[in-house]
């Protein structure tokens, strides 16, 4: 990871994870839903940044605890909206290869779900992290590196199809 080149090498079936995520409801082994999350927006634990954790923590809790249902995945895209981040420096953009992918709850949904705290700042939150046995059967994306310089076209998809409404 940038800033951290003395680091020793990831052992194998190991993946990093990070004290913050862990504060804001993050677990090992990780839920299915999470790890279908990951997929479908083809981003890594690293791309995550705390708060956004907390939103799919928060999720998750809501569906099972409180709803009694599996997380649902187009209640999902009902609430939440997926976005690019990017760090300003010297009044230019630049992508980052940590925390570059917003989890918001959706402007015009505040209202219909439930009140939460976000941190206003998660200053460092990448540089305290430690090794977790990557568990076999949801497994984390193995990291990569790589940056996420463009939308993907699954974050431009949101919303629930017509005929999906009346479920939800």
């Amino acid at each position: 990871m940038p800033g951290d080149e003395d680091a020793p090498s990831l052992p194998d079936g190991y993946v990093r994870s990070f004290v913050h995520f862990h504060e804001q409801g993050f677990t090992i082994p990780i839920h299915k839903f999470l790890q279908g999350l990951l997929h479908y927006y083809k981003v890594e634990l690293q791309h995550l940044n705390p708060n956004g954790i907390q939103h799919i923590a928060v999720f998750i809790a809501l569906c099972e605890g409180f709803l009694g249902i599996s997380p649902h995945f187009d209640l999902w895209r009902y609430f939440f909206v997926i976005t690019l981040l990017k760090k300003r420096e010297k009044k230019q953009e630049m992508n980052v290869p940590m925390g570059c992918t917003g989890i918001q709850l959706r402007n015009n949904r505040v209202n219909k779900y439930p009140p939460m705290h976000l941190s206003t700042s998660n200053k460092g939150w990448h540089s305290h992290w430690f090794y977790v046995r990557n568990n076999a059967a949801t497994p984390l994306p193995e990291f990569t590196g790589c940056l996420i310089e463009e939308v993907p076209e699954s974050w431009r998809r949101w919303g629930v199809l017509q005929k999906d409404k009346k479920k939800i």
